[in-house]
C-alpha cells in the first residue's frame, strides 16, 4: 500500500487527472472507494453519445465492448486507490456476460473488485448495474511496468 493520500471520492475533473482516457472514450463520471479491495464508479449515459447512433437505430443500447471498457477504467481507479502503479496495460478479459441492456439515460453503477495481484499483474472483477439490475460482468487482467503489491 502506498503512503500517498488518496481522496475519498473523485469527481469528473479528478477522474480526468488520474485516467489517461478522454471523451468520447472516458466512461467514468465519478468514483468512490467501496473498501480496501473495491471501488464504485458511476456513468450517466446520454442519447447524444456517438455509439448509440448506430448501435442500434430505433433501439439504442450500450455496446458490450464499451461496458467492458467502463469496467476496465473502474479497475484502473481501484489500483490507483490501492497501489503505486505505472504504465498499467489492459491485457485480457475473461468470463464476460451481458445480462441486461444499458439504454441512453441509464446511470451505470460500476463495481470494481480486486481478485488477486501477482508480481506485476493484477486481475479484477467488474460488474455493471442499472438500479439493482445486473447488466454485465467481466474478469479483467492487467500488467504493470511499475509496482503492484
Amino acid at each position: 500500500m502506498t503512503d500517498i493520500e488518496r481522496p475519498s471520492e473523485l469527481d469528473l475533473a479528478a477522474v480526468r487527472a488520474v485516467l489517461p482516457h478522454r471523451e468520447p472514450f472516458l466512461f467514468i463520471d465519478r468514483v468512490s472507494p467501496g473498501g480496501p479491495d473495491e471501488v464504485v464508479a458511476w456513468r450517466e449515459t446520454r442519447a447524444d453519445e456517438p455509439h448509440f447512433a448506430g448501435h442500434f437505430p430505433g433501439r439504442p443500447v450500450m455496446p458490450g465492448v464499451l461496458m467492458v471498457e467502463a469496467m476496465a477504467q473502474c479497475l484502473l481507479l481501484l489500483y490507483w486507490y490501492n497501489a503505486e502503479i505505472e504504465d498499467l496495460f489492459f491485457l485480457a478479459r475473461d468470463k464476460s456476460r451481458f445480462v441486461h441492456p444499458v439504454f441512453p439515460g441509464d446511470t451505470m453503477r460500476i463495481v470494481g473488485t480486486k481478485v488477486r495481484y501477482r508480481r506485476r499483474m493484477g486481475i479484477g472483477a467488474g460488474k455493471i448495474y442499472v438500479g439493482d439490475k445486473l447488466c454485465a460482468e467481466s474478469e479483467i487482467t492487467f500488467a504493470s511496468g511499475g509496482k503492484i503489491p
